[in-house]
C-alpha cells in the first residue's frame, strides 16, 4: 500500500456521506424543510434520530431502508440495523 492509497482511504472515511446525517443532510434526502423534519420527528412520523451530544443525527441506512419500504407509518416500521429493508 503506497501513500496515495492511504490518502484515498482517509478521504473515503471523512467523506460527508457518513452513516449519521445532520438535519440539513436529512432534509435534503427527504426533500423537506427543516421545520417539517423536526415536526415529523416529534410526531413520530419518521425514524427517530440518535443524539450525538445534544445534536440529533439520523441513520442514513435506516432512512434509505424506510424510504425503500414506502415510508410506512412508524408503528408498522421496524429496522433491525442490518438489512436495508424489513
Amino acid at each position: 500500500m503506497n501513500a496515495a492509497d492511504v490518502a484515498e482511504q482517509g478521504r473515503k472515511r471523512s467523506m460527508p456521506e457518513s452513516e449519521l446525517l445532520t438535519a440539513r443532510e436529512t432534509c435534503a434526502l427527504l426533500s423537506v424543510a427543516r421545520a417539517t423534519l423536526y415536526r415529523d420527528a416529534a410526531a413520530g412520523q419518521i425514524p427517530r434520530p440518535v443524539r450525538v451530544g445534544t445534536k440529533p443525527r439520523w441513520r442514513r441506512r435506516e432512512l434509505l431502508a424506510w424510504i425503500a419500504a414506502g415510508a410506512p407509518a412508524m408503528n408498522r416500521w421496524r429496522w433491525d440495523g442490518k438489512s436495508e429493508k424489513k
